[in-house]
């Protein structure tokens, strides 16, 4: 399960980057209504929440406190699958912004 954690830390991290570039180029749009709030109030607040977010998971575990509970173990895997699908999004319009 520590695996699922640190990937999904990591994927918040590039979403939110490649987010950011995406919606300052005018590419692309923030599908997430909450984080669409924050990115259109402030984007820099925007990544901010997204590192923050991550360093806390990060911290988390080196504290070595994550909850052994199964909806704990279902969240980081279904949160690691739904984020290697927005990756997956992102490497398409990148990809098509570079061609």
């Amino acid at each position: 399960m520590k695996f699922f954690l640190h990937y999904l830390a990591l994927l918040n991290i590039i979403d939110g980057i490649a987010t950011y570039i995406g919606v300052s180029s005018k590419l692309i749009e923030e599908a997430n209504p909450l984080m669409k709030t924050i990115l259109d109030t402030d984007p820099y607040l925007f990544l901010f929440v997204k590192f923050a977010l991550s360093f806390t998971l990060i911290f988390i575990l080196l504290l070595n406190k994550i909850p052994e509970y199964s909806i704990v173990k279902i969240a980081a895997g279904l949160g690691s699958f739904v984020y290697t699908i927005i990756i997956c999004f992102h490497s398409v319009w990148i990809t098509q912004a570079l061609i």
